[in-house]
């Protein structure tokens, strides 16, 4: 086991990631004050499907799926914060 899998008292350490619905993710324009899960992206895709938006926002190297209603718009290329409520995130240990 490489020295970089350890962590204090030995104890190997485990990838931990994060799933949570597109549906279930919020944007904004401006950033929210009650939120502790937020972060700063930037629209990357667009796509009308009527019922809903799908968008992709781009993260960093990361790329993010979110589903809005359509009265919420955005354009490609529009600076957004993407807010991920604890209650709605599922947490993986792999």
């Amino acid at each position: 086991m490489p020295a970089n899998d350890l962590g204090k008292e030995g104890q190997r350490l485990r990838t931990v990631g994060i799933s949570i619905r597109p549906e279930n993710i919020a944007l904004s324009r401006l950033p929210l004050d009650s939120s502790i899960n937020q972060f700063k992206g930037k629209v990357v895709r667009k796509f009308n499907m009527g019922s809903h938006t799908d968008y992709r926002i781009g993260i960093g190297a990361h790329s993010l799926r979110v589903q809005t209603h359509p009265d919420q718009d955005f354009a490609v290329g529009d600076d957004v914060f993407v807010c991920l409520a604890p209650s709605k995130c599922h947490c993986i240990i792999e």
